[in-house]
């Protein structure tokens, strides 16, 4: 469906949409959004590329985690006075 490298298997591997429609990706890919932005994102395409993705539950904190760990550790981001 999408050229995205953060879509898989109808999910979005970074967790922004559960399963995307192909406006979604669009819309993402137009605005420069399917990139990783810190270490969060990675870490979230990793898990949901593995068999730990069954492990995950809704509501579970992970989003939470993925935003906390993308503001401590920014990917092109050489000003380290923001954090």
């Amino acid at each position: 469906m999408s050229d995205c490298k953060f879509y898989s298997d109808g999910k979005c591997l970074l967790g922004w949409h559960d399963e995307p429609t192909q406006d979604q990706c669009d819309a993402c890919m137009a605005a420069g959004n399917n990139k990783s932005r810190g270490l969060g994102d990675s870490i979230a395409a990793l898990i949901n590329q593995t068999p730990l993705r069954r492990y995950k539950k809704k509501d579970c904190g992970c989003k939470k985690r993925q935003d906390k760990l993308n503001k401590v550790f920014k990917y092109g981001n050489k000003d380290k006075s923001e954090n």
